[in-house]
């Protein structure tokens, strides 16, 4: 093998492109080229490592998209030329590499001496490039100096004319049309003088560094497309004597630059706003001055912008600015000491006027008119030197946009302002954060929410006009003041005070829907004819916990509500001990409401009033006049409202609404407008106490006696006597006593809002006699429920004993909205009821309730038909520390939800001896404490309607012995269900017990007759009977539900025992049944069933387990089962036994009669293997076996195990089968023919002690478990909690097919499959899910899923092969550590997949046609891909990851269907040595074999690519597609019909060495330019880099492109038909021809074999013979006589291919390919060995 050397190529290309007095230039000059004067054509890209010279005189027509690249020390001069192409063509440019040579200078004048320069020179239709580059362009790093003078630029491609990096020196030139930038910069010296522009993008984009010198003087620019100069980084800019004219943009933009006006410079704007004049970005060191002063702005865009300048100071004053979008955007910089913007006039400004933002702010005097969004923004800092003021300007008639035209921060004064007429109802405005806001004026403005927030003093301001949503005051604190302010003809949703002092403020003639004030102190403020639209209050007061809030000294005149809002509303701390210690309360006091309108029709059934008071507020000396006429507008009866929600209210102080004026000395009127206690039981009572006597403050007061109230107040010791008609309410007072005499009625009128109740401060004793009782009830002639409230208990004194005894109650329970006829409502005290001995009949609502700090005992009483409300009955056990709750003795007739709740573990609760008849709701136990639920009796539910004991929240309380006691009560003719109890939690020590009740009756049960749930529950001694199931639906086929914890719970204490019960005569009355009808349903271990009597022979079964047969067994022992007969028995339980899915019970020993006592002996589990067995005789499962916890089954060499239909196994001790190679064992389905799932699986114990081993083991047809999961299979190793994982199972030298679901699977637990098949399952060969795995020599094929389903790692396949697997081969969700020497074959989906993998060693992929042959998305670092045969695929190839090795594979006949079929997008691959030839891509999309994307680690080495045929209807072919910066040396490519081998996609400046690769050429061939032409680069497209290809080979390093090895012809398919006896084996080829060529098999000179093969009596082909064919036909026939068979093992070799007889299976195998070599002039040597010396490897020919 020779190389050329890189001179000799230099001279080549001299000699082939002309290098001497030659009119046409292209390639590449190393020894300098000089252009004369003259016309001259550069016709192809020239790359110059030495200097160009371009001579005066010298006229040069450039190809299109054509350039000089100047590299490697190279530089030009140009003087006096020209550079040019046709008119409707662009070329390239002069582009200086990052290696191009530094200039020299002369010592003395400085002038360039060598290096490049242009002078005098015309350029015309030049860059076309890609973007930001231009026709000078340069990126040179050692600073050279370009310097451009007196040239012309014309007619760029949408480019820069120049762009260079270093020192740059423009000078008197011109630049006429082009979209984007004229000139660039970067870095460097730089000067740009004397030049003119024209219809360009960008006049100059200059980016500086350091402190170099810019200098930017005497330019003329006119119509520029997007801005003039973009100067960035800049520090001392000097910019001079600009004429711009028509530059649309910034005329000039600095960013990180010292921001100056350039001087002596004229602007002529672009119409329509399209220029703006200067935008300073981001400069954060101060020290320069920017005064703007006295000018005429007009029709600009933006006129200055600065934006995180820093200035020493900066000004904008005296200006007059018109029709312009933003007169001023001032964002400064902290560091900006001084900004000062005063007496500017601004109109017409459409996008923003104003925007100032600084430290210390002066913005005066300013008038903005007529501007749009943002027309006045001020952002200033408080408390700087010389201070913020914004002061004496005007912003009138400016509404334009959507966003807010006032914002106002941080200035220490905001003053004398004038806002008129502006703003949207979409635009929010601020004043925040500012000192004193004081004297503005804001006249007829819209808003959506104007924030006045943080301000510390907002004094008198006038609101004029004006409409929004709302005006916010509100500050951190309540110190800060809103005063004197005048608001006047406003429209808002509110106005809204928030932690402020609001105070002497004017508001006239104001439409504010509601004034609410949160925290705020709301004193001495006039409100005139106001009006408000509200469905809460006009003024609407709220808050608690942070100080007072009050509303004083206020005058309200001519108010008007419509809506159902009242006047004053309310809403304070409901706390009332709280809100007296703290203070926090509302205080509304010397307030004037006169001539108040109500505009709405009042309904009489509203509890609305003028005054609504929620939480405690005092409400005191106020006048509340409303007009009395008939001609008045309607408006409330009832002017005082304390709340809705007022039950726990009682206690609120009743004389806190005294000394008011409520408009008359009527005093019955008084009263008739108080709406309280008196009018409706849930309000609070409140005394008026004394009243104004005319409404003026100060004036004699009127006492209101509490007997003219419409109630009555019992404030001494009462007792009554005789019979009493109550025509309203009642109180008891705090101290006072009310004692009835037994055998009195009292009688309670209907109220129009909520009937009579008797609220009870004070101690009451209603206790009458068993003969004469004491009886409530209504007054009506018709009575009805609801006529009346209530009783009410409100208490403070401590262990106070309310007592109700021998007492009816009847037609009460309307009580506002809450339906209560006795309710305690309690504070911070204890108090007992003892209520017994009564009646509660007719009652609407509910029936008892208490709260807080009560106790009680409830006995003897009697509770009928309650109304609507639920719950009937609700009962906390929330008194101090060891109270007393009981309920006994009670009956309750159709009762919604009883409710027993507790939330103290020291409280125990009893409820004794109560009959709950005709259940309408839920009997619940909830929470801590004891409950002791006794001798119950619940009974009679109706349909449809669910009620029964559910007991929930049981919670640990270490000092209970129960959590619960549920005994001896009986659950009678309810529907559905009975009991339902969800246990403590695991953590618990304490039980639910449930035990010695009976459940009988129970209609259409759906379920859950019983549902026991959870930890901690002994249900005992109970008697179940009787109960049905009469639905018809057949999804509802149990009666009982028990599932305790989970089997890894090992505390047995913990768990669900039911035990000792009685469960006989139970049945589901109905006629379409369901085939699994049982009493009880267990899905979980944890629990246990002992010495009940299980009898209902209407069911199928009795019990029916669903948990997982890898559970601890299940403990049925000492049951009665209605039979002493063992085998009845079994059919009574649903287990394992009925499904090898579910768990195994334990029934022995069992009870004999129906008696607790009677037990037989105890007999082991029938069927199961309970010590070492061995099956040596064909076997038939007709019942599910289980090998026992230290026992071995061994299943003998050549035995025949089957299953009857659903039969399974499960090995809980060890499992011994071991076959021979000559003597498989066999299991598989009993049935005739056999299908997928007649049998259900072989489950291997997560308990395992011992390894599970299983050789030359053959299984089939299982899989059919009713409780399946992806993780199922015919063998499957089981998940469990707490499994010993060092142990699992090997699978060796047998099959494992035709399973309904896994061939095999493993949950937990290594795996090794070793000489095995998996094949024509459901779904995946095998799945694991735990690491460690092993697949060995095994064979994976047809299955409905993956071959192989890897999920965890640690992981490693050998040796095995994967064909035509449904999804895909092999699927790895993790690691494979090592996969070798696998065939991967026949996919139609990928047949690998792997999230990462390790190394991959030997492996062939052959004839898959998914979209990929394998996808690795990632690898384990290190890996190695190596010696891997890939051919005949159509799919992709592609790895990615971290580093690796991909060596010496072979990839070959692969007819590729997808673009960049072989993929290498690793950063860090060595590719190397790989044989990639003969190949196709039929598809026109396959433009690309090879894509390499790496980065700088990725290296491409000797490797042979060679032969290979893309699609000729591909527009472009290419072998390899170079990206970033792959290393290519050593390679051989020759793909003679694709159009580059390698296309470089690498921009221009990369440089990138290709040499020592062979390109296809032999000596005679391998010019540079030919050898280029096999290279897509700059030379072909001057966007691209160069690639250096020289020195390259002229011959292949390897066989690649020799004539020898032609490609293959592929003879397929060949089929072979196989059955264990067999007569005839028929192999067929699809072509004559084919069997004619001999297709290149062998004989090994063993005789036997020919055309015809007969056997008849002679022969015999024992274990494992080998016959090799030779001279075969079209047809091969091999006949065997009568009684001979091909045993298992035999092979026939066709040319190292072998086919295999595997099973005893008609079964058709994958087509063999067979090679056809074409053998040329008899000189080929065998497949794999070298040409000879005498053969042509370019013809073919003997030389």
């Amino acid at each position: 093998m020779s190389r050329i050397a890189p001179s000799l190529v230099l001279l080549l290309l001299a000699i082939s492109y002309g290098c001497v007095e030659a009119t046409d230039y292209l390639g590449t000059y190393s020894a300098g080229l000089t252009i004369p004067a003259g016309d001259h054509r550069i016709t192809g890209n020239i790359f110059m490592t030495s200097k160009l010279v371009v001579q005066p005189g010298a006229r040069v027509w450039v190809q299109d998209r054509t350039s000089i690249l100047i590299q490697s020390g190279g530089s030009v001069e140009v003087d006096g030329a020209e550079f040019y192409t046709d008119s409707n063509r662009r070329w390239g440019q002069f582009f200086f590499s990052s290696t191009a040579a530094t200039n020299k200078y002369d010592k003395n004048t400085g002038e360039l001496t060598s290096g490049s320069f242009f002078r005098n020179t015309r350029f015309f239709r030049g860059g076309n490039y890609h973007a930001n580059d231009g026709i000078l362009d340069s990126e040179s790093s050692g600073n050279p100096k370009f310097v451009v003078e007196n040239c012309h630029f014309e007619n760029a491609n949408n480019k820069a004319f120049i762009r260079t990096r270093g020192q740059t020196y423009i000078r008197n030139s011109t630049f006429i049309q082009t979209t984007s930038y004229a000139v660039v910069h970067y870095y460097g010296t730089f000067e740009l003088s004397d030049c003119r522009f024209e219809n360009t993008g960008y006049v100059l984009y200059h980016r500086q560094t350091g402190t170099n010198p810019s200098v930017i003087k005497d330019l003329t620019a006119k119509t520029s497309n997007n801005r003039g100069l973009y100067v960035r980084d800049a520090r001392d800019p000097q910019i001079s004597n600009l004429h711009f004219e028509n530059v649309k943009g910034w005329q000039i933009e600095y960013y990180n630059s010292i921001c100056r006006e350039p001087t002596d410079s004229t602007y002529i704007q672009a119409p329509n706003k399209g220029s703006s004049y200067m935008h300073c970005n981001y400069h954060p060191i101060a020290g320069e001055r920017l005064t703007v002063t006295g000018r005429t702005i007009d029709n600009w865009g933006t006129y200055l912008s600065l934006y995180r300048q820093a200035f020493d100071y900066v000004e904008f004053s005296g200006n007059t600015v018109t029709n312009t979008n933003t007169a001023v955007y001032m964002y400064a910089s902290t560091s900006t000491k001084h900004v000062r913007v005063n007496d500017n006039v601004l109109t017409g400004c459409n996008t923003r006027a104003l925007y100032v933002a600084g430290k210390s702010v002066h913005v005066q005097r300013n008038r903005v008119i007529d501007s749009g969004n943002y027309a006045f923004q001020i952002h200033a800092a408080r408390n700087q030197v010389n201070g913020s003021i914004v002061a004496d300007n005007l912003v009138l008639d400016s509404r334009g946009g959507s966003h807010g035209q006032i914002e106002i921060f941080n200035s220490d004064q905001v003053l004398r302002n004038n806002f008129t007429g502006n703003g949207g109802t979409s635009q929010d405005y601020h004043i925040r954060y500012n000192g004193l806001v004081k004297d503005n004026v804001f006249n007829d403005n819209k808003h959506r929410y104007f924030y006045l927030e943080y301000n510390e003093d907002i004094s008198h301001n006038a609101w004029n006009g004006g409409q929004g949503n709302q005006i916010r005051f509100r500050s951190n604190n309540n110190g800060q003041t809103v005063s004197h302010n005048s608001f006047k003809k406003l429209k808002l949703s509110s106005m809204y005070p928030y932690n402020i002092i609001f105070h002497d403020n004017q508001l006239e003639d104001n439409v504010i829907n509601t004034f609410q004030a949160y925290q705020s102190r709301v004193d001495d403020n006039t409100f005139e004819r106001h009006t408000a639209v509200t469905s809460e209050g006009a003024f609407y007061f709220w808050g608690e916990r942070s100080g007072n809030s009050s509303f004083s000294g206020n005058t309200v005149n001519d108010l008007k509500v419509i809506g159902y809002g009242s006047l004053v509303s309310t809403n304070a701390n409901s706390d009332f001990s709280e809100a007296q210690s703290k203070s926090t309360y509302i205080v509304i006091e010397r307030n004037s409401f006169k001539n108040f309108y109500w505009d709405r029709a009042q309904t009489e059934n509203r509890l609305e009033g003028v005054i609504r008071l929620k939480g405690y507020t005092v409400f005191s000396n106020n006048i509340v006049d409303i007009p009395q006429s008939d001609a008045a507008p309607k408006y409330t009866k009832h002017w005082w409202y304390v709340t809705r929600n007022a039950f726990r209210w009682l206690d609120q102080p009743s004389d806190n609404i005294a000394g008011n004026w409520w408009g008359t000395t009527d005093r019955l009127k008084i009263v008739e407008r108080t709406l309280d206690f008196c009018f409706s039981g849930p309000l609070n009572p409140v005394t008026i106490g004394n009243v104004l006597s005319i409404p003026y403050f100060g004036a004699p007061t009127l006492e209101v006696p509490a007997h003219y109230k419409n109630c009555q107040f019992i404030t001494e010791d009462t007792i009554w006597t005789q019979d009493t008609v109550v025509p309203t309410n009642i109180f008891v007072s705090e101290g006072a006593k009310l004692l009835l005499t037994p055998g009195i009625t009292v009688r309670f009128n209907r109220q129009t809002q909520s009937g009579g109740v008797i609220g009870i401060r004070g101690n009451v004793t209603f206790v009458g006699e068993p003969s004469r009782r004491i009886k409530f009830t209504s007054n009506e002639a018709s009575p009805s429920p609801g006529d009346w409230a209530g009783l009410v208990y409100a208490h403070k004194r401590p262990h106070t004993w309310i007592t109700i005894g021998n007492v009816d109650i009847e037609y009460a329970g309307r009580h506002g909205g809450r339906a209560v006829p006795i309710r305690a409502v309690d504070r911070k005290d204890t108090v007992t009821y003892n209520v017994y001995n009564s009646k509660f009949l007719n009652l609407y609502g509910a029936v008892l309730s208490n709260d807080n700090q009560s106790q009680y005992i409830i006995r003897d009483n009697t509770f009928t038909n309650p109304g609507p409300s639920s719950p009937s009955i609700l009962l906390q056990n929330t008194g101090s520390t060891g109270s007393i709750h009981v309920f006994k003795n009670n009956i309750m007739n159709k009762l919604h939800d009883v409710r027993f709740y507790g939330h103290h573990c020291s409280h125990t609760t009893e409820i004794l001896n109560n009959q709950f008849n005709d259940p309408r709701g839920l009997i619940r136990l909830n929470g801590a404490g004891t409950k002791i639920f006794r001798y119950n009796v619940i009974a009679g539910s109706p349909d449809g309607v669910d009620a029964y004991v559910h007991v929930n929240d049981a919670y640990q309380c270490s000092n209970n012995e129960y959590a619960m006691l549920l005994e001896r009560n009986e659950f009678i003719s309810l529907f559905r269900r009975a009991i339902y109890i969800n246990g403590p939690h695991s953590s618990a020590t304490r039980r639910v017990m449930f035990r010695h009740n009976r459940i009988e009756q129970t209609r259409d049960v759906r379920n859950h007759l019983i549902y026991l749930q959870g930890y901690y529950i002994n249900f005992e001694d109970n008697i179940i009977t009787n109960n049905k199931v009469i639905t018809t639906n057949t999804g509802y086929n149990r009666f009982a539900y028990i599932k305790g914890p989970h089997h890894s719970v090992t505390n047995d204490a913990s768990w669900i025992y039911f035990l000792r019960n009685d469960v006989r005569v139970n049945v589901f009355d109905r006629t379409n049944h369901h085939e699994e009808e049982t009493f009880f349903e267990i899905p979980s271990s944890g629990v246990r069933l002992n010495r009940n009597l299980f009898e209902n022979p209407g069911l199928t079964f009795e019990v029916r387990v669903t948990g997982v047969s890898d559970n601890p067994l299940m403990d049925l022992k000492q049951n009665w089962w209605g039979s002493s007969t063992p085998e009845l028995i079994e059919t009574r339980i649903r287990d394992f036994f009925n499904d090898p899915s579910y768990p195994i019970t334990e029934t022995s020993p069992y009870l004999t009669t129906p008696s607790t006592t009677a037990v037989t002996e105890e007999a082991p589990i029938k069927g199961a293997i309970l010590e070492d067995t061995t099956w040596d005789t064909p076997t038939v499962i007709d019942r599910s076996v289980p090998v026992m916890e230290g026992a071995t089954l061994s299943i003998a060499p050549g035995v025949l195990v089957c299953f009857d239909a659903g039969k399974g196994m499960v090995v809980r001790g060890n499992l011994k089968a071991v076959g021979t190679p000559d003597k498989h064992i066999t299991i598989t389905s009993c049935q005739s023919p056999p299908n997928r799932g007649d049998w259900a699986r072989i489950a291997i114990s997560s308990q395992l002690q011992a390894n599970i081993t299983m050789d030359f083991v053959d299984i089939s047809y299982g899989g059919g478990a009713k409780k399946q999961s992806n993780y199922d299979g015919q063998i499957q190793v089981l998940d469990g909690s707490g499994a010993n994982n060092n142990f699992g199972l090997t699978f060796r030298g047998g099959s494992s097919m035709h399973s309904a679901r896994n061939g095999i699977a493993v949950e937990k637990g290594p795996l090794q499959i070793e000489n095995a098949t998996l094949a024509l399952n459901s779904q995946n060969g095998a799945f694991t899910y735990d690491r460690y795995a092993r697949m060995l020599n095994s064979e994976v094929r047809e299955n409905d899923g993956y071959g192989f389903h890897i999920f965890r790692h640690h992981v490693q396949v050998h040796n095995t092969r994967f064909i035509k697997n449904k999804n895909r081969g092999l699927y790895a969700y993790y690691d494979i550590q090592r996969m070798e020497k696998c065939l991967f074959a026949n996919h139609t989906t990928d047949p690998f997949y792997g999230r990462r993998y390790g190394d991959m060693l030997s492996n062939e992929f052959a004839h898959n046609t998914g979209s990929n042959v394998f996808y690795v998305n990632s690898v384990l670092s290190g890996y190695e891909f190596r010696n891997n045969w890939i051919h005949h695929n159509t799919g992709r190839l592609q790895w990615r990851g971290p580093c690796g090795a991909v060596t010496d594979n072979i990839i070959e006949y692969n007819n590729f269907q997808a673009d960049t079929p072989i993929w290498l997008q690793s950063n860090c691959m060595d590719f190397e040595r790989n044989r990639i030839q003969y190949n196709t891509g039929t598809s026109s999309g396959v433009t690309n074999l090879i894509r390499a994307n790496g980065n700088q680690n990725l290296k491409m080495l000797d490797n042979q690519i060679c032969s290979n045929e893309l699609s000729p209807a591909a527009s472009t072919r290419k072998t390899l597609y170079y990206e970033n910066y792959a290393y290519l040396r050593g390679n051989d490519f020759y793909n003679p019909t694709h159009t580059f081998e390698v296309y470089n996609q690498r921009p221009i400046g990369n440089l990138r060495e290709v040499s020592g690769n062979w390109w296809g050429l032999n000596l005679d061939e391998a010019t540079p330019l030919a050898v280029k032409s096999r290279i897509y680069d700059f030379f072909n497209d001057n966007n691209k880099g160069v690639m250096l290809f020289s020195p390259y080979e002229n011959q292949a390093s390897g066989e690649c492109g020799a004539c020898c090895r032609p490609p293959r012809q592929e003879i397929n398919p060949i089929i072979a038909y196989f059955t264990t006896d067999f007569t005839q084996i028929v192999i067929k080829f699809d072509r004559d021809s084919d069997a004619a060529a001999g297709v290149g098999f062998v004989n090994n000179g063993t005789g036997l074999c020919s055309s015809v093969f007969n056997i008849t009596t002679s022969v015999k082909l024992g274990t494992n013979a080998r016959c090799i064919f030779t001279d075969i036909g079209q047809t091969l026939t091999i006949t065997l006589g009568p009684g001979y068979t091909l045993n298992q093992g035999n092979e026939l070799i066709f040319a190292s291919k072998t086919i295999k007889a595997l099973d005893s299976n008609a079964y058709v195998k994958d087509p063999v390919t067979v090679w056809k070599e074409v053998v040329i002039n008899g000189n080929c040597q065998n497949e794999g060995e070298p040409c000879g010396d005498d053969f042509n490897v370019c013809t073919g020919q003997e030389t």
